[in-house]
């Protein structure tokens, strides 16, 4: 499938755990990703990309919660209420 479309939900249910990932060490770097350990995850790992726009993109496996993810940033889209669905496009290959 080359559009998955995700609620906000699941990003506001990411967002504490992601925004709160201080702990992140650098690993290595590849193909314009960076490779991260997150601490906070129990040394769960994740790539990261950031755009020139603002928006940072996170992929990544978190060993505490034995869950995968799919993360969007960007300050400029505002503020995300708890509870609240908000419709998100990731177009992976511009196909239809």
């Amino acid at each position: 499938m080359s559009k998955i479309i995700l609620t906000a939900a699941l990003i506001a249910g990411l967002a504490s755990t992601v925004t709160n990932a201080q702990k992140l060490e650098q690993w290595d770097t590849a193909g314009g990703w960076d490779v991260l350990i997150d601490s906070n995850l129990g040394e769960g790992c994740l790539i990261q990309a950031a755009y020139h726009d603002g928006s940072a993109i996170r992929i990544g496996f978190g060993r505490s919660i034995g869950e995968g993810y799919v993360a969007a940033f960007n300050e400029a889209w505002g503020d995300i209420n708890r509870g609240e669905p908000y419709g998100i496009l990731f177009d992976l290959d511009s196909q239809e």
